[in-house]
């Protein structure tokens, strides 16, 4: 009994460690997604990347599951290439250890520091063996984009003291030359003038210019000459750094914007590097009296100080650049005194096979940045090493750091190089990119183009996995779609990859140099495995990691055509929108149908933040006469309950720079006009918060009340109701839209009751309201009984003078009612509703008999179930548009966002097509609505083929 007692106590103790370790992993992801990186963390727990790895060695890294289990991975990773060693190696880790315990202190700046001059001498011996150059001096820095400062100052540092030299050199000039000239004859100052005229006659054109002047216009021309900006140059497709320096290098402009930089580098073309250099080329002009006569002599001065390199682009896609394009690099740098930096941070200490990859073309720079491996794993450390007879002698003095040069980071880099030096005939035995080549050759329709060189390696996945259906392409369209194949692989071949930050549809493996065989077999089995669940759109592997436990569904595959992002010339309207409720994300994301309603809104809410607007689908449109016109829908997957929130909690910023990132990508595409659909309105406060960027721009708010007022009347004929003996409510009647649709009701009407909270006295906005109001109706030229009575009592009562007084006269004459009650509904035969309330707030109760609600509220103002028991109330909520016919035929709007019946759109996506199908440009229909631009769109709309379809009974989406 005892020992079954123990047994039960061990078996309890383990859970309750399983618990608590559970708890802790938790514990540890909240805190890094709150204290650390909130949006990184964000997007791991997304995508279940969220590991903690306690252990690793070589290529492996261990991390434990939920149930306390080690699971080991493949890391194919390498920390972006520092473990250029493998995980924990041992004999970097003792000397770590070592270093620690037995060094001198690290921390003694000012002083000579034994083992980082080791180091630094090692280094140029290396590299004066390699390159055959040198001797070189090395800048100790801690990291890869702190070794590009260093370089990109060296450069600057040299220019301006070659600047400086040339200055004095002018200013001598200058001097020497007056005095020389005083000395001439007659006949020597005719004969050095027609020398310099024609010497300078593109410079000099006025040949009575005397030899002083023209002196003084080359003294001039050459200060002009140095005081244009110090520039340097990068290749496009570069990426060299994330500090201010370093980011100016790099080409992705998408790394700069959200900091509002603008890149001062000029970016070389990778198949033309001739021109940009060439416009930065001026010529130094100065006199030279040398030998006895004056001579004219041009120097080469190029406002490019340096050319920053990377023999293969790692963030650009893993992309070897062309040998003949770097041996001209090399060859332009010395035909105009530029310095050639070669940025070695992932591709040196023989990733490639060399200590600097580009000495694999027989080119050497006049300076390389090494950092990443050189650390060993363990160690922050980076190298920019520069020619002696290139290096600013007092750099060194100039540039210093408080960490670079310290004993323990050395002593691991010495190592480093010294394993590097012994094995370098042992790397590279497994062929990475040939076992890649072949796992292509076997899906060429999946994976693009295998990329790289040694074990430094890219698959680039071909577009054409992803556009089958919405499940991928949301991830593809805002370039994370290598974070999601990354997810997929890691939860199921746990093998560790990583995504290219300027290309998104880019894997990159970077292993150690001590990658074997059998490591290579695992990564070609797994890869396999993935690109087969791709082939076959398997939504269990590539999402049960991230809903476990629920079930996954097949998912809609489309034609390639429904996202492709192809800029046809055709005029295109596109139109924002976005998910109202989980159960409409599942008519998009159909293997997500089974998925439970908790989890799939908490998983939504997360999503949302990191996702941006994608493209959900996209068709072709006719105009009557048969011209195509493309219709685009942009989707975010954010609900309408998240984003009540988000504007509560005054983030709605947030979702107006997702919605401007939308615009300037469906600029590209080639749109002409841009709707804004469901609450992307109302958060970018109707349009006024963005930049139509020179793009048609509407909310749909003007057609949707044309055809509101259009549906009203149809509805009120079907049930028999004459509007011109009616009295009209209209609740909310201090809003924008309610009062529009009231101007253009008050055309049709009888009497109107207007019904608001607040009384109208005690109100400015509601006065101001109805000031605008009785303007549209006095400018009316609808003789509706209304109109009529109101300029009958405006020709007694100055409605702009005695304005109070002019309403209490249309109130005592019983044309107008006001109330803040809806009691006084029972009183009208037609109601139009829609005020801005959180929750329905008419009932039947409140209606009259037979009445005719129309109901725009968002959300609806009326309690629908209410209307359950009155089967003589009509109830509509506006109407939807008709598309224009072709030959006859009805036309179809086919996305599964929006359930449409054949020939019909809702009002505002009408809008957005209507503006683009009559070719109108530049066109804002933005903030506060006019009866104006409802009587506009609604001539326009009639112009193309559009008018009402029908009245709708059911909300819209």
């Amino acid at each position: 009994m005892d020992k079954l007692i123990l047994e039960l106590l061990e078996e309890a103790d383990r859970e309750i460690i399983k618990v608590a370790q559970n708890k802790l992993s938790q514990r540890l992801k909240d805190l890094y997604t709150y204290f650390l990186r909130p949006k990184t963390g964000g997007l791991l727990r997304i995508l279940n990347l969220d590991l903690h790895y306690e252990d690793g060695f070589r290529n492996y890294l261990i991390a434990k599951d939920e149930q306390g289990r080690e699971n080991k991975y493949l890391d194919m990773t390498g920390g972006y290439g520092a473990n250029l060693l493998g995980h924990k190696n041992p004999v970097i880790i003792n000397t770590l250890i070592n270093a620690a315990n037995n060094l001198a202190p690290s921390h003694t700046q000012a002083s000579l520091r034994k083992v980082s001059s080791l180091l630094g001498r090692e280094i140029s011996s290396m590299l004066e063996e390699e390159a055959k150059a040198g001797p070189w001096i090395t800048t100790f820095s801690n990291s890869g984009t702190e070794a590009v400062e260093a370089a990109i100052k060296i450069c600057l540092k040299r220019q301006q003291e070659r600047k400086e030299k040339l200055a004095i050199q002018n200013t001598f000039q200058r001097n020497f030359i007056k005095k020389y000239i005083k000395n001439l004859d007659e006949a020597g100052r005719a004969q050095l003038k027609i020398f310099v005229m024609n010497f300078a006659k593109d410079m000099i054109k006025d040949p009575d210019l005397s030899l002083e002047v023209i002196n003084e216009m080359l003294y001039q021309y050459n200060e002009h000459i140095l005081s244009r900006p110090i520039k340097l140059a990068a290749l496009k497709g570069s990426y060299h750094g994330k500090t201010l320096g370093s980011l100016d290098l790099t080409h992705n402009e998408g790394f700069k914007a959200p900091f509002g930089l603008k890149s001062n580098t000029v970016f070389l073309d990778l198949e033309n590097i001739e021109d940009e250099t060439k416009k930065c080329h001026r010529d130094f002009f100065f006199l030279d009296p040398s030998g006895g006569h004056l001579n004219i002599v041009k120097q080469p001065l190029n406002d490019i100080a340096g050319i920053f390199i990377e023999p293969i682009q790692g963030e650009g896609g893993i992309v070897e650049v062309d040998p003949k394009l770097l041996t001209r690099v090399r060859e332009i740098c010395d035909e105009q005194d530029i310095l050639m930096v070669s940025d070695e941070i992932q591709s040196g200490l023989y990733r490639m096979g060399k200590l600097a990859a580009l000495s694999d073309h027989n080119i050497a720079a006049d300076i390389y940045t090494f950092s990443k491996g050189l650390g060993g794993g363990v160690a922050k450390i980076a190298a920019t090493v520069c020619l002696q007879d290139k290096y600013p002698i007092d750099f060194g003095y100039l540039h210093t750091s408080t960490f670079a040069e310290d004993d323990i980071s050395s002593s691991v880099a010495l190592k480093v190089l010294e394993i590097l030096k012994r094995d370098k005939d042992n790397f590279h035995k497994v062929d990475l990119i040939g076992e890649l080549k072949k796992l292509q050759s076997k899906y060429p329709h999946l994976v693009k183009e295998v990329r790289g060189k040694g074990y430094m390696a890219a698959i680039e996945f071909s577009r054409e996995g992803a556009a089958r259906c919405h499940e991928f392409m949301i991830f593809d369209q805002i370039g994370f779609l290598g974070y999601f194949y990354a997810s997929a692989i890691l939860n199921n071949e746990k093998i560790r990859t990583t995504p290219s930050l300027s290309n998104g549809r880019t894997l990159r493996l970077q292993p150690s140099l001590f990658f074997a065989e059998t490591e290579m077999k695992q990564l070609v089995d797994g890869l396999e495995n993935f690109l087969k669940a791709l082939d076959k759109a398997d939504m269990n592997y590539f999402f049960s990691h991230i809903y476990p436990g629920e079930e996954l569904k097949k998912p809609t595959i489309y034609p390639p055509d429904v996202y492709s992002h192809e800029n046809t010339g055709r005029p295109m309207a596109v139109f924002f929108c976005h998910m109202i409720t989980p159960d409409h994300a599942r008519t998009l994301v159909t293997s997500h149908a089974k998925i439970s309603d908790p989890v799939l809104r908490k998983k939504l809410s997360k999503v949302s933040d990191i996702l941006d607007f994608s493209l959900l689908h996209r068709e072709v449109l006719k105009k009557e006469d048969g011209e195509e016109v493309d219709l685009v829908f942009m989707a975010h997957p954010i609900t309408s309950e998240e984003l009540v929130k988000m504007v509560k909690s005054g983030r709605s910023d947030e979702m107006v720079d997702k919605l401007q990132r939308g615009i300037d990508f469906v600029k590209d595409l080639g749109a002409t006009t841009v709707g804004l659909g469901q609450f992307t309105s109302i958060i970018s406060l109707n349009g006024l918060k963005l930049d139509n960027r020179g793009l048609n721009l509407t909310t749909g708010n003007a057609y949707t009340t044309a055809m509101t007022v259009k549906a009203a009347i149809k509805a009120a004929k079907d049930k028999e109701i004459d509007f011109k003996k009616s009295n009209i409510a209209c609740v909310g009647m201090a809003g924008n839209i309610v009062s529009v649709t009231a101007s253009l009701i008050s055309d049709h009407a009888q009497k109107m009751t207007f019904i608001y909270h607040t009384d109208l006295k005690d109100s400015l906005k509601y006065q101001l309201t109805l000031k605008r109001f009785f303007k549209d109706v006095l400018k009316s030229d609808k003789d509706s009984p209304f109109n009529k009575s109101v300029k009958e009592i405006a020709s007694r009562v100055s409605p702009e003078k005695e304005f109070l007084n002019f309403v209490n006269e249309l109130v005592k004459e019983e044309v107008l009612y006001l109330s803040k009650d809806t009691k006084a509904l029972q009183q009208c035969e037609v109601v139009l509703t829609g005020a801005s309330a959180p929750k329905p707030f008419i009932t039947a109760d409140d209606l009259a008999k037979n009445a005719l609600v129309v109901d725009i509220g968002v959300p609806p103002n009326v309690n629908k179930k209410s209307l359950s028991s009155r089967k003589d109330i009509l109830y509509i909520q506006g109407g939807l548009a008709k598309l224009p016919l072709v030959d006859g035929e009805v036309q179809a709007i086919k996305t599964s966002a929006f359930p449409l019946k054949p020939g019909t759109s809702y009002a505002c996506l009408g809008e957005t097509i209507v503006l683009t199908m009559a070719g109108k440009s530049n066109v804002q229909n933005i903030g506060e609505l006019s009866k104006e631009m409802v009587q506009n769109i609604e001539e326009i709309a009639e112009s193309v083929g559009f008018d009402l379809a029908e009245y709708k009974q059911e909300d819209s989406l």
